[in-house]
């Protein structure tokens, strides 16, 4: 490996491209100055670097190793937008001992995860890589706080570019090909130069963005793991993809669009038996049923429930009771849990409306594997409620509730969603989608049905980072893993789950790729997992995306 890299600092390094133009904005404007400045400050700084070089043969781990032998003047690392602003954008990269609006991407930090989704290689590793392919205009300094972005070359060229730099290279080579995992295939990088993968570890593989996907938020796979359906609520649609196997990739299939019924529509769910779909669209307080095909994965509207008397308005969640003939709607006007019977002809037949104020902001509900409970979340009043439900009748009626800020509980404001284990042992909770704690909670089911507070993880505290807005939240079938979604933080985290106290530790964190290439996160909102749990698929909500994971399984 040392070997190609001495070759990419020599001979590559003086790779050349065509000179992009200097600075457009109107001489003597502020942002010219400005500009201008902050390309003499860089200046300084590449010679500083290269002075390090010449005594140490490499170049230095951080920018403050360059303070104060070969950079006297500190101030030199501050932009002047960062003096009259405040502001610093590095993308993640941080030197342990000054701060600096400079990000120097031959540093010794990990990619970071807001650089291609993160990689065990160093930045120094990845940007040799890099440089090995397209040469010395590989940048070592970068300012974000211009447009368009300054930058100087390992090569010492001072260039202008977008953010995404690889993009001056397209002609050349596929920007996919410069990420950190195409590059440590391409250089049979040794597998041992990365850390070892856990069961449950998950690989950025691709995205998918579609027009029919505005505002993309449900998610869900088929049994048999064939088909994956998603909802859209601006696009007032559900969208239908196959799905191959072997890559995870989507191929699509079909887009019903209705805005009458599907405007607003947040959740998708299918029946255990594959021959339903239930959509909920909040909107028109509309429950969508749809019939499926089950050899196509086509969907046909057969019936829906609507704003009525007896029916829901405001539907945000809509599910399939397992191993049963019911469907449970939130509807928050009036505040209820409604039930449904799915006929044998395929009809929503109304049950019951149960109606208390504890579901008047209720976001999220879901079930114990055998159907006797059911768990429902109010954000706006910070409760988590567990309700019982007859099997015959399907009627339920509310056996606890449990709020914030009382008997030790101080994590559910803002709570957004809950998951049930996949033996009924515990309770998860996310909270901070809309606003109040940025959290997990961990709750232990009882015999008699109740459930009981075991630990709760903030944000920046108890092990849990990157994790703002918490909300969507999705365990594998062995209960071995569990991830989850900050929305606000456009961020995937990964869990090791211990089945026996169900305790978590954090393992694994995906941001927002903004430079294209890495997963699209922006308003991360939707997970769904394949039955064989070899892929994960997560909806961003702002950028219409459906962006792929490889799992590791055994």
């Amino acid at each position: 490996m040392k070997v190609w890299i001495l070759l990419a600092l020599t001979a590559l390094a003086h790779r050349q491209v065509p000179a992009q133009n200097p600075p457009s904005a109107a001489a003597g404007s502020l942002a010219a100055r400005e500009a201008e400045t902050c390309s003499r400050n860089l200046k300084i700084i590449y010679e500083s670097i290269q002075a390090y070089r010449k005594d140490h043969k490499e170049v230095p781990n951080w920018l403050s190793d360059l303070v104060p032998k070969y950079l006297a003047d500190s101030a030199v690392l501050t932009c002047p937008v960062t003096t009259r602003t405040g502001r610093t954008q590095t993308h993640g990269l941080s030197d342990p001992k000054v701060t600096a609006s400079y990000a120097f991407d031959f540093c010794a930090q990990e990619v970071p995860p807001e650089l291609w989704g993160g990689s065990p290689l160093s930045m120094r590793q990845f940007k040799n890589l890099q440089m090995a392919v397209v040469g010395g205009d590989t940048p070592i300094l970068r300012c974000y706080l211009h447009t368009p972005t300054l930058n100087v070359g390992f090569n010492g060229k001072s260039y202008e570019s977008e953010r995404v730099w690889e993009n001056r290279f397209k002609q050349v080579v596929p920007l996919r090909d410069l990420s950190p995992r195409r590059l440590v295939e391409r250089f049979a990088i040794p597998r041992a130069d990365q850390p070892a993968r856990a069961e449950g570890h998950l690989e950025f593989i691709g995205s998918l963005a579609r027009e029919d996907l505005r505002s993309v938020v449900g998610i869900a796979v088929s049994p048999d793991g064939k088909f994956v359906y998603a909802v859209a609520y601006n696009a007032a649609s559900v969208v239908v993809f196959a799905r191959d196997e072997i890559t995870g990739r989507l191929t699509h299939l079909q887009t019903i669009s209705d805005r009458r019924l599907l405007q607003g529509a947040v959740r998708i769910r299918l029946s255990s038996d594959g021959r339903h779909a239930v959509a909920a669209s909040f909107i028109p307080g509309s429950v969508p049923l749809f019939e499926r095909n089950v050899a196509t994965g086509r969907l046909e509207l057969v019936n829906a429930a609507t704003d009525g008397v007896e029916g829901p308005n405001l539907v945000i969640r809509a599910d399939f009771c397992p191993n049963s003939p019911f469907i449970y709607a939130i509807a928050s006007t009036p505040a209820a849990v409604v039930a449904f019977h799915l006929t044998p002809e395929g009809k929503l037949q109304f049950v019951e409306s149960n109606q208390d104020q504890c579901f008047a902001d209720a976001r999220s509900l879901t079930f114990s594997p055998d159907g006797r409970s059911i768990y429902v979340i109010n954000p706006g009043a910070g409760t988590l409620a567990v309700l019982e439900r007859e099997e015959q009748t399907g009627k339920t009626k509310l056996k606890q509730l449990i709020a914030d800020e009382k008997d030790g509980v101080h994590g559910l404001d803002g709570v957004s969603q809950v998951k049930c284990s996949p033996d009924g042992k515990f309770l998860y909770v996310s909270a901070g989608r809309q606003k109040g704690d940025n959290a997990i909670g961990i709750y232990r089911t009882n015999p008699n049905g109740t459930v009981a507070l075991v630990k709760e993880l903030f944000n920046d505290r108890d092990g849990l980072t990157r994790f703002e807005g918490g909300n969507e939240l999705i365990l594998t079938s062995d209960g071995l893993n569990l991830y989850a979604l900050g929305t606000r933080s456009s961020s995937l985290l990964g869990f090791q789950r211990h089945p026996e106290t169900g305790a978590l530790t954090q393992d694994q964190t995906f941001v927002h790729d903004r430079y294209g290439a890495g997963p699209v996160l922006s308003g991360a909102s939707g997970l769904a997992l394949t039955p064989d749990g070899r892929h994960l698929y997560v909806t961003a909500e702002l950028s219409q995306t459906i962006s792929i994971f490889n799992r590791r399984v055994r």
